[in-house]
Order: structure tokens, then C-alpha cells, then sequence
């Protein structure tokens, strides 16, 4: 199917200065995309606490600490898988329906080594912690989502402007 836009690469190879400049300081590394407030449980934490917090934040992944440190993840599939076991599973500690010691990423990383640890442990969440496993915010695929998308829209905008 034919958008009538130029192939996308063919509009990187005419992006300005600028705009080359601009392109890649969005997509250099895990810091430009992460979201740095994150909320966070602790290990001793009721499952219930996290139910709560995935269906009022709207979101599908709460970090688990243990004395300011990440300890794991817990997912809205977690949880869901928790509570068909065992309906009471809402008050047991979230550390037991918790990932442990997940996959985790660095903010100086870049986009392409999250984009690989995500696809190839398929996965949805990336903490990215600092070298004293300091929580720094967390990376998702909807965060890449949405800059693709942004990067799309602007690739299609600079694509009107070149001739066929």
C-alpha cells in the first residue's frame, strides 16, 4: 500500500542538521524515555496494595523495594494469577507473588539494548537502576510505544516536504 510518503530512511537521509541533532538526542539512551515517578511497594506489602494501585494508576507494573532497594516486580498478570490460585492471595506480602530479581537496565543504556531485553525475555518492564542499584524510574514497552509514535509522526511530517 502506498501512503504517498517517501520511504522512511530515504527522510533521514534528508533531515538537517538540526534535525539530526534532534533525532538522535530523543533516542539516545533509556534516560530520555523512562519514566522517572515511580510508585513502589514494600516486599511486605499486601497483595491488595498493589491490586489497589494497578486499578486506580492505571497501570500494569508496581516495583517492589526492600530498604529503598529493588527487590522485584509485580504485574497486573501476577496478581491475576495470584488471586485464581488462591482467592485470599490478597493479603499475602506482594514479595510472594513478585518477579524477583528482574531484568533491569541502566538510564545511560541505549533504546536498543532495552528494545532487545524487552523482545527477548519478553517482557513488558525494564527498572532502570543506577550502578548502586539505586531505583531511577522504569521503562515500558507503551513508553516506547509512544515514541515511536512520535517519532513516526514527525518522520510523516518531514516526509510531505520531500519530493518523490
Amino acid at each position: 500500500m502506498h501512503t504517498g510518503l517517501p520511504d522512511p530512511v530515504r527522510v533521514l537521509e534528508h533531515l538537517n542538521r538540526e534535525d539530526h541533532f534532534a533525532l538522535q538526542r530523543a533516542m539516545v539512551d533509556v534516560r530520555m524515555l523512562m519514566t522517572r515517578e515511580v510508585v513502589t511497594l514494600d516486599v511486605g506489602a499486601p497483595v491488595r496494595d498493589a491490586i489497589h494501585l494497578l486499578s486506580s494508576k492505571q497501570f500494569r507494573h508496581v516495583l517492589v523495594t526492600d530498604e529503598a532497594q529493588l527487590a522485584g516486580v509485580v504485574s497486573d498478570r501476577d496478581v491475576l494469577r495470584a488471586l485464581l490460585r488462591r482467592p485470599d492471595a490478597g493479603n499475602a506480602a506482594v514479595a510472594t507473588v513478585m518477579t524477583r530479581d528482574p531484568i533491569t537496565i541502566g538510564p545511560d543504556a541505549p533504546i536498543s539494548e532495552a528494545i532487545h531485553l524487552l523482545t527477548s525475555n519478553r517482557i513488558n518492564c525494564l527498572p532502570v537502576v543506577g550502578a548502586d542499584r539505586q531505583l531511577q524510574g522504569i521503562l515500558t514497552t507503551t513508553d516506547l510505544l509512544n515514541a515511536l509514535f512520535a517519532l513516526q509522526r514527525w518522520i510523516e511530517s518531514r516526509g510531505l516536504h520531500l519530493e518523490s
